[in-house]
């Protein structure tokens, strides 16, 4: 069976062949609800893939596994664009929670989602510079999924969760170039003072990202160790 990310899934999450496999059948089960949505693993041109804000198949599966390992059942999505993460998500959270109760915010300044019904969530339609640190104190947080590239905002959230002991943070774009053609991180980048990175800051046309890369890597070398700038994705 060839799963993804198999043997990087068991080292990181401490789990064995069976776990990932059965999660993996789980997961294989339920994605006639969202496979239509989600792209294939990515060319080396993500221009190509029209989809840049949306986790892959591959991703998804990762997920998945975070979800049920760690019985993520309150989640905040930062960056909805047309909710197909979104979806991907609440999936996950509905089938390995059937009987409990779980929420799931996703916050957006444009409300553009279309591939998720307003039922299944809570969108939060402002800035989402705005929900910090008060919506982590006010709300019970178990994971904050970041798929929003402001510099300010991934730093802002990422120390919020930090002082309230959120367990999990997951970060989607945070790749070298040489290890996945998306993501990419810029390690020159790091070394520009926080007024620059400010002013450059992110939402940037594909010419800016080019030159200055995403900011998650390089928040979290901030907050963690400059030594993550040398790490494969897989590792981050």
């Amino acid at each position: 069976m060839n799963i993804p990310f198999k043997k990087e899934i068991k080292r990181l999450l401490d789990e064995n062949d069976e776990w990932v496999e059965e999660t993996y059948d789980i997961f294989n089960k339920n994605s006639k609800y969202f496979i239509n949505l989600v792209p294939r693993p990515r060319s080396s041109s993500k221009r190509t893939d029209n989809a840049d804000k949306t986790l892959d198949l591959d991703e998804c599966f990762v997920y998945w596994c975070l979800i049920r390992k760690y019985k993520l059942k309150n989640i905040l999505e930062l960056g909805t664009r047309f909710g197909t993460s979104t979806r991907v998500i609440r999936c996950a959270q509905r089938t390995f929670f059937p009987d409990s109760q779980t929420k799931l915010y996703s916050c957006d300044v444009n409300k553009e989602y279309r591939y998720i019904h307003p039922d299944e969530f809570e969108f939060i339609h402002r800035d989402a510079k705005g929900l910090f640190p008060h919506f982590l104190k006010e709300n019970q947080i178990d994971c904050i999924h970041n798929d929003a590239h402001p510099y300010d905002l991934i730093k802002l959230s990422t120390q919020a969760a930090i002082d309230t002991k959120i367990k999990i943070m997951t970060y989607h774009d945070v790749s070298r170039p040489e290890d996945h053609p998306r993501g990419s991180c810029i390690k020159n980048s790091f070394f520009l003072s926080e007024k620059e990175k400010l002013e450059i800051n992110s939402n940037l046309p594909f010419s800016g990202i080019a030159d200055y890369g995403h900011w998650e890597r390089h928040v979290i070398c901030e907050l963690f160790s400059k030594e993550l700038l040398e790490n494969n994705f897989v590792e981050t």
